[in-house]
């Protein structure tokens, strides 16, 4: 039976409201976006990652997993040597913090924009070489590394080239995280994306769109959620999944939580109360 988790950058003015609000309605498992723009814990810094985890023990709350950085600097599949350089260190401090954090793994975007005029396949051997740096410290550390899909136009932003860098790396150490959000906008949807890697899955991050990137709670956008879920329960899938939106803003917050933990532990679509405005 899987639970819910929540992203922790999806609530509060602050990292540190964002908890007390998951704490104080009853959300225990916590995603920590770690980077360098607030309101993420720059978790390079041995003392944050002190004050994280002593922060999480005061309210009860688990770090189950730490997704890294992805603007910026933060490119492993930079054309550019020194960028991936900083890229490589920058990550190797996050993976030591999730350990110290008692995460189960480590998200990373193996890529940001692809370089236009450059072959994709060259992209892609730069974001396999430099995961595969990575594996050896996550080993070592016990946590294991979860590749995110992208949407299109960036490295891994289809199902062909998240299947070539995961054929190339470790499945021991390496596995997948299914973005619904970003494999919708692919066009190939999140359902191909679970069945093609369901022996590789880690975890999965819900969110609706539109057509486009924008984060909607599950059932306010386009994604049919029924082969999603129906994709999950072939899979046998009981870790937790991570929501990665906003709640709708005229859904109390207790309900919409409650909402997505029935969702969940039964492996279905989120159903959704009827809306004031809602067309018939």
């Amino acid at each position: 039976m899987s639970e819910i988790a929540a992203a922790s950058w999806t609530m509060g003015q602050s990292f540190e409201e964002g908890l007390r609000i998951f704490r104080d309605i009853g959300l225990s498992l916590v995603e920590v976006s770690a980077g360098e723009e607030s309101p993420n814990p720059d978790l390079r810094d041995p003392l944050r990652v002190e004050e994280v985890a002593a922060l999480g023990e005061q309210l009860g709350l688990h770090f189950f997993a730490v997704h890294t950085e992805f603007r910026g600097r933060w490119n492993l599949a930079s054309p550019d040597p020194e960028t991936r350089r900083f890229a490589l260190e920058a990550n190797r401090a996050i993976i030591r913090a999730a350990g110290q954090l008692g995460s189960r793994h480590v998200i990373l975007h193996p890529g940001q924009e692809l370089v236009e005029g450059e072959p994709v396949a060259d992209q892609l051997v730069r974001a396999e070489d430099s995961l595969a740096r990575l594996g050896s410290l996550a080993q070592e550390v016990g946590v294991k590394v979860a590749v995110e899909n992208l949407p299109p136009g960036h490295v891994g932003g289809s199902l062909a080239q998240m299947t070539m860098l995961l054929q190339a790396l470790d499945p021991t150490i390496f596995g997948f995280c299914c973005d619904t959000g970003h494999a919708a906008v692919s066009g190939e949807g999140p359902a191909a994306h679970l069945r093609a890697f369901a022996d590789r899955l880690l975890g999965v991050h819900l969110h609706d769109n539109g057509g486009a990137d924008d984060h909607l709670f599950p059932g306010l956008g386009g994604i049919d959620w029924d082969e999603c879920f129906a994709a999950l329960r072939e899979a046998d899938y009981t870790l937790p999944l991570t929501v990665e939106a906003l709640p709708p803003p005229d859904i109390p917050l207790p309900q919409a939580v409650a909402i997505m933990r029935q969702s969940a532990a039964m492996l279905r679509p989120p159903l959704l109360p009827v809306r004031s405005g809602a067309q018939g």
